[in-house]
């Protein structure tokens, strides 16, 4: 991120600009902008486990059973907490991946910082899809604090153990563009290429309206994955 390009927007979108960011920044904002509107859904792999915790956690999601499937979660979560080859690694965020969810899903506050301790703990041992879904949803949450700087890594870690995860790179162009005011053309277009419904996410988000040759740019033709 760090080889950014710098927004010229045109002089008489100064001004709006600048409140524009003064009002995003505001940590009590309801919702915490348009992104925290949009839960990240559950990914249709993780409702189709197998073994017998996961099973019946992905039965419980699909029927809305969510305070049963996060009970059920940190129990897998313990038992695979024992298991130290890859295998049991990769259902130990399998767990959590179906936990997170189900947090977000209850809107429990107390129950969102147990885990994200539990992911902290293992960030940089492990890569995967569920990782990424992991580290993804921490960044939103430290960012709806108004812990910007950990958003921003939250979402790194999340890219660096999926780079296909089409949402780490949305997260990091949302924050390179409304935290650190700079070009987050890459960041989108690289979302945009691993999914390609995350163009009409971006260019007709309420926020992102505010800059036109952004989306200008958005829309020009590119290879992208269905």
């Amino acid at each position: 991120m760090g080889d950014s390009k710098i927004i010229h927007l045109p002089r008489e979108s100064r001004a709006t600009k600048e409140r524009l960011f003064d009002r995003l920044r505001r940590p009590t904002l309801r919702h915490i902008l348009s992104i925290l509107k949009q839960m990240l859904p559950i990914p249709s792999y993780l409702l189709d486990y197998t073994g017998p915790y996961l099973v019946t956690v992905s039965g419980l999601i699909k029927a809305g059973r969510h305070g049963e499937a996060l009970s059920l979660s940190h129990e897998g979560l313990d038992t695979c907490d024992e298991l130290v080859e890859a295998k049991g690694r990769s259902r130990w965020w399998q767990f959590l991946s179906c936990a997170v969810y189900c947090a977000e899903m209850l809107d429990r506050e107390e129950e969102r910082e147990r885990l994200l301790s539990l992911g902290k703990a293992r960030r940089g041992r492990d890569e995967g899809r569920d990782v990424a879904y992991c580290f993804s949803h921490f960044s939103r949450w430290k960012y709806a604090e108004g812990d910007y700087d950990t958003a921003i890594a939250y979402a790194e870690i999340a890219r660096g153990a999926d780079r296909s995860f089409a949402e780490a790179h949305f997260l990091l162009g949302w924050y390179t563009l409304f935290v650190r005011e700079s070009d987050p053309i890459e960041h989108f277009r690289a979302a945009i290429e691993n999914d390609g419904a995350y163009l009409a996410r971006i260019v007709h988000d309420p926020e992102i309206v505010n800059f036109p040759h952004l989306r200008a740019q958005l829309r020009k033709p590119r290879l992208v994955k269905s």
